[in-house]
């Protein structure tokens, strides 16, 4: 395994890093410099540069529209973005963009605001997601992508390395009434607000409530949109939930480590086994959020995990495919 390799463009301040280990080279990110700052020291001493680095959502929020060609009612959710992308000027070879949303939209009111800020809005009413990609893609993902990536094959981890599973190096876990939501109202521009609850959920945790507008055409695709929520969140504070989890890449002596660190993604589901004096602890969660911390000497790779909103039955899942337990999506 070789150290992480790092190329630039200057003349058009992009950065790619990457890592390669076992052959196959990895994006860790595709990232813009700002600034450049220069450290000199006296003497013989070598001198260090600082570069100061964005990814495409800060030029997606520098970019101001009002009126979006192409921005009528009708629209699914990935058409919307792919017409505010235009609109953006965002190149069409840096795009990934779903292929399975249904939610349609509204027509474009035309008010005044950023590009990331009006795909964040459709992102909100798909209970998708909206990011940049390792290779600097923007990247749409439907609620029925979430879904399906979710209840794929999960990667193992576990705090001894036992046979079939990764070591991980640490991992946190909360216990708190974070993210847990049991009554939430949906409301659609022009539209009535749609509102679902769980008796049970409020009667053991007491109301935790959450309020969020949409641009989807019908109010029942708002009220599905909040039944879903109430479906995924409201038994969050039942369960001790994994916050994160760190891994120790700079070992290659263990190629399944290394490839987990470099390989998972964003709603890769994991498994991860804690032993205990108890017993051992399982937990199934999705990877909602990757961090590399990389020295000349360390590689640590953080996943973050949640629940996402967008949950459903998966067919010939273990996690998500239980009867009486997991919910239809919609």
């Amino acid at each position: 395994m070789r150290e992480s390799d790092w190329s630039s463009d200057v003349c058009s301040s992009d950065l790619f890093p990457s890592h390669d280990t076992v052959g196959i080279e990895y994006a860790l990110g595709s990232m813009y410099v700002q600034s450049w700052r220069y450290q000199s020291p006296t003497g013989f001493d070598p001198a260090y540069v600082d570069l100061n680095c964005v990814d495409g959502f800060q030029l997606l929020n520098l970019a101001s529209i009002t009126s979006v060609t192409g921005g009528s009612a009708g629209q699914t959710t990935a058409q919307r973005i792919t017409s505010l992308l235009d609109q953006g000027d965002w190149p069409g070879g840096m795009r990934d963009i779903s292929t399975t949303a249904t939610t349609t939209v509204q027509a474009d009111t035309g008010t005044s605001r950023t590009v990331l800020a009006a795909c964040q809005t459709v992102e909100g009413t798909e209970l998708g997601a909206f990011f940049m990609n390792q290779n600097g893609a923007a990247t749409f993902y439907s609620r029925n992508d979430i879904i399906t990536l979710s209840g794929g094959t999960a990667t193992t981890f576990s705090d001894t390395g036992a046979g079939g599973t990764v070591k991980y190096q640490s991992v946190s876990f909360d216990l708190s009434d974070f993210g847990l939501i049991n009554q939430c109202s949906v409301t659609r521009t022009g539209g009535t607000a749609q509102t679902d609850s769980d008796a049970t959920s409020i009667a053991t945790f007491f109301p935790h409530s959450r309020t969020r507008t949409s641009i989807a055409e019908t109010d029942a695709d708002a009220l599905s949109q909040a039944q879903m929520i109430i479906a995924s969140r409201k038994e969050v504070g039942n369960d001790l939930r994994m916050e994160s989890l760190t891994i120790d890449a700079a070992d290659g002596s263990d190629t399944a480590r290394v490839t987990a660190a470099l390989d998972l993604d964003i709603f890769s589901p994991i498994t991860v086994i804690q032993t205990l004096e108890g017993g051992t602890v399982t937990s199934n969660t999705v990877v909602t959020g990757v961090a590399y911390d990389i020295s000349p000497n360390t590689f640590f790779t953080t996943f973050t995990t949640a629940q996402p909103f967008a949950s459903g039955f998966l067919l010939d899942s273990s996690v998500d495919g239980v009867l009486n337990e997991d919910s239809l999506a919609y």
